[in-house]
């Protein structure tokens, strides 16, 4: 019996050290060409937007280009709010309270990364505004993992995926 238990006891340890280490801090790159404004009761508006999201653990830099302009907003990461993935980038959820600075006023928001059988969405919206949303599909992706092994100079491992797309 204290055999099993202890095998028991290492099975689980295992696989919440796998569940919790795609949650550890990533420097992760999004590529979408594709947005939704989002309005409570409203028929989503969809966007022709070409964007680059970079996310790593204290700060989210969003690059877009829409009607010809090109905009950059920089926020910072308050809190990871939840993180739950089955496998990461395929199916789960990050949520995320950030701060984002625009003209000298910061935003208070919810940013919330989730995928449903490999098909990826960003949404974004405010705190006290959580009927309007915009949502980024994503059509590509890179993560490169932070790791420090001993006695070795920091290298990361890179992961690249284009993204299915969702007909």
């Amino acid at each position: 019996m204290n055999k099993l238990f202890t095998v028991l006891s290492i099975v689980f340890f295992l696989a919440a050290q796998i569940v919790s280490a795609q949650c550890d801090p990533k420097v992760l790159k999004l590529q979408s060409n594709k947005a939704r404004g989002l309005k409570t009761n409203m028929q989503a508006e969809e966007l022709a937007m070409e964007t680059v999201i970079a996310i790593d653990s204290v700060k989210i830099v969003l690059t877009g280009s829409f009607n010809g302009e090109t905009e950059t907003l920089e926020g910072n990461i308050v809190e990871v709010v939840s993180c739950e993935w089955g496998e990461y980038l395929k199916n789960g959820k990050t949520e995320y309270r950030i701060v984002v600075g625009k003209d000298g006023a910061s935003m208070k928001s919810i940013m919330i990364l989730e995928s449903e059988n490999g098909n990826t969405t960003l949404t974004f919206f405010e705190e006290d505004k959580t009927d309007t949303k915009l949502q980024f599909v994503i059509s590509e992706y890179s993560i490169t993992e932070i790791t420090k092994p001993v006695n070795t100079p920091v290298q990361p491992e890179k992961k690249s995926k284009k993204q299915k797309r969702k007909s």
